[in-house]
């Protein structure tokens, strides 16, 4: 397994564990250099890598550089600070708390939360995040519906089709937006996958889609400016392309307008199905019409 080797904010690239060991033994690398490899939380001194011998203390200092693995990818720079974002150690610091310090760090902190971000983490953490923030935005939908209800045409519309009683339409509702939760967390790792193969596309990938996903439903962060009527899922959208942006860039080390690029196409193309879609169906009820009355 390879390991990445970095010196006092500087990566000095990827190194097999022999490669390593041979490098203390010449003084290449010293037991205070960082180390990382996939499955580990945090960068650790070389000291505390398992399967490493650290030299006596009197070989000679190492050289001031050595020259960069040309193939080596960015791990997370976890470098100097705790981790980030805090959702993953709420365990430490509380998990309203934790909550609340993630949606702070990955909108208004973007540029050294994602500098922080380990990509090679698990799914399940940013999906548990992503599922409480549409679960809060539900909950502030269905309040909202119900404060509307006398004046909402459109849901009573719904309840005459559905030919339900008032109560057996507000029975009826919550489930419609547990549905609506579900096929959300659906669609998502859909559109990752879109935004991912865009990104590829554009040469801007340099990693898994699992450090796409990471990212990218982290930066679901702002969808919880969608509980506000009217601007706010404009202000959601605006801000979850600027995280995400801004999270693509640092962790597939790419430049910033193939990240934006990468999350516009998709709703772009997916706009236009729908409006194709829409002008056939359009185009066959007007042919329709003028054939029933010629």
């Amino acid at each position: 397994m390879k390991i990445w080797i970095n010196r006092a904010g500087q990566n000095l690239g990827t190194f097999t564990l022999e490669e390593v060991q041979r490098g203390l033994d010449q003084g290449q690398f010293v037991p205070a250099d960082l180390g990382w490899q996939e499955g580990m939380e945090t960068w650790k001194p070389l000291s505390e890598l398992p399967g490493l011998r650290m030299p006596p203390p009197e070989l000679p200092p190492p050289p001031p550089s050595l020259v960069t693995d040309p193939a080596a990818t960015q791990p997370p720079a976890l470098i100097g600070s705790e981790p980030k974002p805090a959702w993953e150690r709420r365990r430490e610091v509380g998990a309203i708390r934790a909550y609340f310090l993630t949606i702070r760090e990955v909108l208004f902190e973007s540029g050294p939360t994602f500098a922080q971000f380990n990509p090679n983490g698990n799914l399940l953490e940013p999906t548990w995040f992503f599922l409480i923030t549409i679960a809060i935005q539900a909950v502030f939908a269905f309040g909202f519906e119900l404060l509307t209800l006398p004046h909402n045409r459109a849901a009573l519309d719904v309840q005459r089709q559905l030919n339900l009683s008032l109560l057996g339409f507000l029975l009826v509702l919550p489930l419609l937006l547990v549905l609506g939760v579900v096929i959300t967390l659906v669609a998502n790792f859909i559109l990752v996958g879109l935004y991912h193969g865009m990104l590829k596309l554009l040469g801007g990938a340099s990693l898994t889609y699992r450090a796409t996903y990471r990212v990218v439903t982290y930066s679901h962060a702002a969808q919880i400016f969608g509980v506000v009527p009217c601007l706010g899922p404009i202000v959601a959208i605006i801000m979850f392309l600027i995280a995400a942006s801004t999270g693509l860039q640092r962790v597939h080390q790419t430049q910033y307008w193939k990240a934006m690029v990468a999350l516009i196409v998709p709703y772009i193309l997916c706009f236009g199905m729908l409006l194709l879609i829409f002008s056939s169906v359009l185009s066959v009820l007007v042919n329709a019409s003028h054939q029933a009355n010629p």
